[in-house]
């Protein structure tokens, strides 16, 4: 159980501490709904804050939610072929995770894989691209469950596979594929105890936040007009970036 006492109810979270959490998560909910991933970049250190009980699990219920919302609204644009593709690398990467997490340093891991995203970047920028086959989407889904395993980001990877690609394309590619990212990595924490009533009360308080993915579909006009692959360099490059200074 968690040491945070915040949530008894004769210590009760200030107002304008659960304004500031749930604004966070309304703004992320937004942003991943439009561009089809990223919010556990833009929350979490806004949540860690605030208090860190919300993180990860919380957050972890957080973008689970999202992108199951968002992927009910786009279940017709769904390739389910190319999902089931994705899903076996991901199941394939958690695997290689625990095995790279008994050889190598876990400190070492995250840098590494840093290091790894801040290049894609950088090729992508000046002009290198992967074409997008069923080898590059098995490819893709293994290095995200690996990253997201180890570093809890999932989405970068498939994320830069999928840039060229049409928003609604994107979109519909990410977000279920984040649905199972998500499941995954929830129903390990549950398995090895890892979620408690704290965790359950901590994710009640941040869940009028997920109301913000009703705003992804204004937001992602505003993305397709140009910008949706900037923003995808921008948020995976980010990413690498605090891996490689956090660890």
């Amino acid at each position: 159980m968690s040491e945070y006492t915040y949530l008894r109810p004769t210590d009760p979270m200030p107002t304008w501490t659960t304004l500031l959490a749930v604004l966070a998560v309304t703004l992320g909910s937004a942003l991943q709904a439009a561009i089809g991933f990223g919010v556990n970049l833009f929350v979490v250190p806004i949540l860690a804050f605030i208090d860190p009980v919300f993180v990860p699990v919380p957050v972890l219920f957080v973008s689970f939610l999202v992108s199951v919302a968002a992927s009910y609204r786009l279940r017709r644009a769904i390739e389910w072929r190319v999902l089931g593709t994705s899903a076996g690398g991901l199941v394939l990467g958690t695997v290689l995770a625990a095995a790279l997490l008994t050889a190598i340093s876990a400190r070492v891991l995250p840098r590494l894989l840093g290091g790894l995203v801040v290049l894609a970047v950088v090729t992508s920028v000046v002009g290198v691209s992967v074409p997008l086959t069923r080898r590059s989407i098995l490819a893709a889904g293994c290095i995200s469950g690996i990253m997201g395993t180890i570093a809890g980001l999932h989405g970068p990877p498939m994320a830069l596979l999928y840039q060229r690609e049409p928003g609604p394309r994107v979109r519909a590619a990410l977000l279920p594929f984040l649905v199972v990212a998500t499941g995954i990595s929830l129903v390990v924490l549950a398995g090895i105890g890892a979620i408690d009533r704290t965790h359950a009360q901590a994710t009640l308080i941040l869940l009028p936040g997920v109301a913000g993915v009703w705003a992804g579909p204004l937001l992602s006009r505003l993305f397709d007009a140009g910008r949706l692959r900037a923003a995808i360099l921008l948020i995976s490059g980010a990413s690498g970036l605090v891996l490689l200074i956090s660890g």
